[in-house]
C-alpha cells in the first residue's frame, strides 16, 4: 500500500437575510453527482 497524505479543506456557510428577514443559505449544485452542498474547497500551500 502507498503512503497516505493529509488533505486540508475549508468550507463556509454563506448566508443573508432577504427582504422579509428570512435567512437564505447559498448552496452549490454538482451536476455530475446531481446533488447540492455547501461551498468548500482545498487549502492551498
Amino acid at each position: 500500500m502507498g503512503e497516505v497524505s493529509e488533505i486540508q479543506a475549508a468550507g463556509a456557510i454563506v448566508w443573508r437575510r432577504n427582504e422579509s428577514d428570512a435567512i437564505e443559505i447559498a448552496l452549490v449544485h454538482r451536476p455530475k453527482y446531481d446533488d447540492w452542498s455547501m461551498p468548500k474547497g482545498k487549502v492551498e500551500g
